[in-house]
């Protein structure tokens, strides 16, 4: 059973499936939401949202990145079933990335570590990869991704915007400090 677990999941991590299950997620989903802390907010305006240590890599990440294993950032599908909640201290800001900008290698967000993918393949061994990946994205609500989003690709929620059509929020670069909207959760 643990040979399925890391087969599956080694799977999701090859660069032509990592392609696959992109192309999938951007067909599925037209935006993408990250969470960040205010504090953070000078560094994402210079080298945008990017991938930071999380908790300590699985096996099957360690031994497909190697020494560079670790780093991720976490990416909400807007319109998945679940969100979840940041782990640090209010206040937040929000952003969104259309499709699009949704970076190369991605894959399900192995911080949960609760073994869906394996469960998936176990329960329909015909299920392709892409959707293990679907389903992983509407369920837990969260993907990794490898690499940064630059700053220019980023819209943010800024006072006065509707939270609920992210869409229309403005990009980062173009508004001031003191107009991005706060949040508590």
């Amino acid at each position: 059973m643990l040979n399925n677990k890391i087969d599956i999941n080694q799977e999701l991590l090859r660069p032509n499936i990592m392609a696959r299950c992109r192309a999938a997620l951007i067909e599925r989903y037209p935006l993408f939401r990250h969470v960040s802390q205010f504090s953070s907010l000078q560094s994402i305006r210079q080298t945008g949202i990017e991938p930071r240590i999380d908790k300590g890599p699985p096996d099957y990440v360690k031994a497909r990145f190697g020494p560079s294993a670790g780093p991720i950032a976490c990416w909400h599908p807007i319109g998945a079933e679940l969100e979840p909640s940041g782990t640090k201290q209010p206040p937040f800001i929000r952003f969104v990335i259309r499709s699009s900008s949704l970076p190369e290698m991605v894959g399900p967000d192995w911080s949960y570590d609760d073994g869906l993918p394996t469960m998936l393949r176990e329960s329909d061994p015909t299920i392709t990869p892409e959707q293990i990946m679907l389903d992983f994205a509407r369920r837990r609500g969260s993907i990794v991704a490898y690499s940064a989003v630059s700053p220019e690709n980023l819209m943010v929620c800024a006072i006065g915007c509707d939270e609920i059509d992210p869409a229309k929020w403005p990009f980062l670069p173009d508004v001031l400090d003191e107009d991005i909207r706060k949040f508590e959760y």
